[in-house]
């Protein structure tokens, strides 16, 4: 994403989200999530692209890690991550953030 808008070939939101495998609404919630890292992002219908109105850069890292079922364990407390016990995991942490 951060590419498609610097290079300023994102074509129109609707062809962006295609490119990028989202829906339009995502999309837009993506754009506004970089606006929060101060990102200065507009349109321009004319040109039909999303473009950087500042020079800030934007550095995205990220890892990834192979957890086994004893790494898995350790992290959520020795309980076996089935799917039931994954939703109600799900539901207790959703609970703490409302």
């Amino acid at each position: 994403m951060n590419g498609l808008i610097r290079s300023g070939h994102t074509g129109t939101p609707a062809e962006f989200a295609a490119t990028m495998g989202l829906s339009q609404s995502h999309l837009f919630r993506c754009i506004h999530e970089l606006e929060l890292y101060g990102m200065d992002i507009q349109y321009s219908r004319t040109l039909k692209t999303y473009f950087y109105n500042n020079d800030n850069e934007l550095t995205i890292n990220y890892s990834m890690q192979l957890l086994t079922a004893t790494n898995v364990k350790e992290i959520i407390g020795g309980k076996c991550l089935s799917k039931r016990n994954y939703t109600e995991l799900h539901r207790e942490a959703q609970s703490y953030t409302e």
